[in-house]
């Protein structure tokens, strides 16, 4: 543990939540397992790891993130957001929208999020994002895990992922992961920043309209039923907003979702 530490290297100092020292490996298996297992990387408010390649990426109800076969960003920050659990949610939906602000501000077109935690360029995945948290000395730390595919194209990925992924470079984006880290970090600061000050909701606001789930039908389980109907809005707390078929509204969490919009 102390060889990591004294691998940690200042990186935007003047910032307050995202971002102010970085640990850089060349290989882990999981840069968000890596900082969830290790205590003392938990502790440093700010921190940013990132690896030029992972092992055993994983993504959003336990899938595994395909590593690709050239240079792609990831990376996860450790943010004491000095919220309760249930609002983890919320920061899922701040760190996708600084990653949807760095691309779209590299000339992406077409790009979208998709709730809640994918970017979407002309409807392909080419970014996902994953917040896990943990207790520690009475406070909750979250670690917002990153992935974006930068370059090569889809070929790169098995075969199912060939229509659905994309990378920046295949869609005529030239950036490097490093570039695009620090893109990222001024974003995310940026976000939480304004979100500490009590501007969530129109951080959300600006989620919604970035996205492209308003209007679109879901089906999700709850009590053993499956019910069907559609997206009407996001609540703060990273909440859909569903108006079901028989007319009642209803606020679904991921975990409680059937069929994923499409």
């Amino acid at each position: 543990m102390t060889d990591l530490v004294d691998r940690i290297k200042p990186f935007f100092r003047d910032h307050v939540h995202a971002g102010r020292s970085l640990l850089f490996l060349e290989e882990t298996d999981s840069t968000n397992l890596l900082c969830l297992r290790t205590p003392v990387l938990l502790e440093k408010q700010g921190l940013v790891v990132r690896a030029s390649r992972q092992t055993g990426g994983i993504g959003r109800m336990g899938r595994r993130w395909e590593q690709g076969a050239f240079r792609h960003l990831f990376c996860s920050f450790v943010l004491h957001p000095g919220c309760k659990i249930k609002n983890i949610p919320t920061v899922t939906l701040l760190t996708g929208l600084s990653v949807y602000r760095s691309i779209k501000a590299l000339g992406a077109q077409d790009i979208s999020i998709k709730w809640p935690n994918d970017i979407l360029i002309s409807g392909r995945k080419v970014s996902g994002i994953l917040c896990q948290s943990r207790r520690l000395n009475e406070k909750v730390v979250v670690v917002a895990g990153i992935g974006v595919n930068v370059e090569g194209d889809s070929r790169q990925f098995s075969n199912p992922l060939h229509k659905k992924a994309t990378t920046l470079s295949e869609q005529s984006i030239s950036t490097s992961p490093q570039s695009l880290l620090q893109g990222i970090t001024m974003e995310l600061e940026q976000i939480l920043l304004r979100a500490h000050t009590g501007m969530i909701s129109d951080i959300i606001k600006e989620w919604v309209d970035c996205s492209l789930c308003i209007g679109k039908r879901i089906s999700f389980v709850r009590d053993g039923t499956l019910r069907v109907g559609e997206i009407v809005s996001v609540d703060d707390l990273g909440a859909l907003i569903v108006k079901e078929e028989g007319g009642n509204i209803s606020r679904v969490i991921s975990g409680e979702i059937d069929h994923e919009y499409s």
